[in-house]
């Protein structure tokens, strides 16, 4: 990882994290996504991947849980594997019992599921194309890599945490849909 993009993580993620104590923008973001899933999510008992929320990240747990009820949908948690850099997705249930994966995350135990839909914290995104920023250990990039036929991605982040596409490399993948508590934006148009 080049020494820019660190620095620029660092400055990134003490600034999302002053942005994700004011309820209002967090509000505003989870409306935004509601609304979005509620257009894109329309076969029950389909399957979204989200996440335990970090320092800084929009807690989305309690308002996906409201909404999969709602609209009849699963939940999905990621589960990383350090020992080969991989990561697969778990279906979750409110009430499951979550321990550590070995990234130190809370992960469920329920069997492994591919979404048709997940849910990533950006540090950082940029606008055209939709990159996201995310931690710097590749996990869910290199999953998505592996999965993209199949998922669709959104980027959760705030909207002034805009970086210059020229970070990205050749083989970085961009979001179908950036949803911030401004705006959704998409690749599709």
């Amino acid at each position: 990882m080049s020494q820019e993009k660190q620095v620029l993580r660092r400055t990134l993620r003490a600034r999302r994290l002053l942005l994700s104590q004011q309820p209002e923008r967090c509000e505003a973001l989870i409306t935004n996504l509601l609304t979005l899933l509620s257009e894109c999510m329309k076969t029950p008992q389909g399957v979204l991947g989200f996440y335990m929320a970090l320092p800084g990240e929009v807690e989305v747990t309690e308002a996906l849980t409201q909404w999969a009820k709602l609209h009849h949908q699963r939940l999905a948690l990621p589960y990383v594997d350090k020992s080969n850099r991989s990561m697969h997705y778990r279906l979750w249930r409110e009430g499951d019992p979550l321990s550590p994966d070995t990234a130190g995350i809370l992960a469920p135990l329920g069997e492994p599921v591919v979404p048709q839909i997940v849910l990533a914290p950006c540090v950082g995104y940029a606008r055209n194309p939709l990159f996201r920023l995310g931690n710097g250990g590749g996990y869910f990039d290199r999953w998505l890599i592996a999965s993209r036929e199949q998922v669709s991605a959104i980027g959760l982040a705030f909207e002034e945490l805009v970086v210059d596409p020229a970070l990205f490399e050749p083989f970085d993948i961009p979001m179908d849909w950036v949803v911030t508590e401004c705006s959704c934006l998409s690749t599709h148009g």
